[in-house]
């Protein structure tokens, strides 16, 4: 097939006989509007708006072209190219978007059992904890429904194998089997015990629902951070982004990730730098400027207590290894 519309209609035609993928447009949209019950991926291309309502699976959205919005809840959510909406199931998720031209999305559905035995397959190799709370929360209303960065997850590459197969007219319809969403959802898990982890760290409101609320300001925060932190953003600046206070953005910060905003911010523009170091295109007075050190001294000072090294020493040992 020449291209992405071609690919489309064939696999859209063989697709019905495939157990666990479908490819829609505005002719067959009844199939993602009709509420799933067994893991399915869905490759869409559509003007119209995928109305889903309470939601019977774990639910993964992302736009390969276009953008699209979703009404999750009560809340307005935004849904741009690289980014990814996890719905949790007892979710509602109606589109809402006013399509002036066609949006390439898709969507996957993971069942109940197979999150069931992703769980087990994770108590098995004791990855997690067992137990109820974590598993009956993630099963729940309570459920973190979040929008994320592709590029953050550590199961982007499934993601963007399914996005770049697609696109290049190389996808192989047998590689989405069962075992594809076991491996999906044990990763989806993992990382979302981790937030468990932090929502139950954030005990100074006994409301779940509040807890939901902090965390994710700190997200938000925290996304705030990760595109600006060259520019070295003050704390009361982040806070504001997130809608906190100063002292409640840095403490519950500090709560729930370890480590201060600052701190947070540190690290990253040093890593930043040690990436400039290895390219060797620079030199320690300009990588200091980079990365918005008030001076080499201060960077130098810093990237040794990070590192171990000095600049000049760390390309001398990664040139060696």
């Amino acid at each position: 097939m020449n291209n992405w519309t071609e690919t489309f209609f064939y696999y859209k035609d063989i697709s019905f006989h495939s157990e666990f993928v479908s490819f829609v447009d505005d002719t067959n949209l009844h199939l993602v509007n009709t509420p799933c019950t067994t893991d399915k991926v869905f490759f869409i291309r559509s003007k119209k708006s995928t109305n889903t309502n309470k939601q019977e699976t774990l639910n993964l959205k992302f736009v390969i072209e276009g953008f699209a919005s979703y009404r999750l809840g009560g809340q307005k959510i935004n849904l741009r190219e690289n980014e990814l909406l996890i719905a949790g199931k007892n979710s509602s998720v109606c589109d809402i978007s006013n399509h002036q031209k066609e949006i390439k999305s898709i969507s996957i559905e993971i069942s109940q059992s197979t999150i069931d035995e992703a769980f087990d397959l994770l108590y098995k190799n004791n990855i997690i904890q067992p137990g109820d709370e974590f598993r009956q929360y993630f099963c729940s209303p309570n459920f973190l429904d979040q929008v994320v960065e592709i590029a953050d997850l550590p199961y982007q590459d499934m993601l963007i194998q399914l996005r770049s197969a697609f696109q290049r007219s190389e996808l192989d319809l047998s590689c989405i089997d069962h075992d594809w969403f076991v491996n999906l959802t044990k990763k989806i898990i993992s990382r979302e015990y981790e937030h468990f982890i932090i929502l139950n760290k954030l005990s100074s409101s006994k409301k779940m629902t509040t807890r939901k609320e902090i965390f994710s300001r700190l997200l938000k925060g925290k996304k705030y951070m990760d595109e600006n932190y060259l520019s070295n953003p003050g704390v009361s600046e982040v806070a504001l982004n997130c809608n906190l206070s100063v002292f409640h953005f840095f403490r519950t910060f500090k709560t729930a990730f370890r480590f201060t905003p600052y701190h947070y911010m540190l690290q990253k523009r040093l890593q930043h730098a040690a990436s400039l170091v290895i390219m060797q295109k620079y030199t320690s007075t300009e990588i200091a400027m980079i990365c918005n050190f008030p001076d080499v001294f201060t960077f130098s000072k810093a990237f040794k207590r990070r590192y171990g090294f000095s600049p000049s020493r760390w390309v001398v040992n990664s040139n060696a290894a």
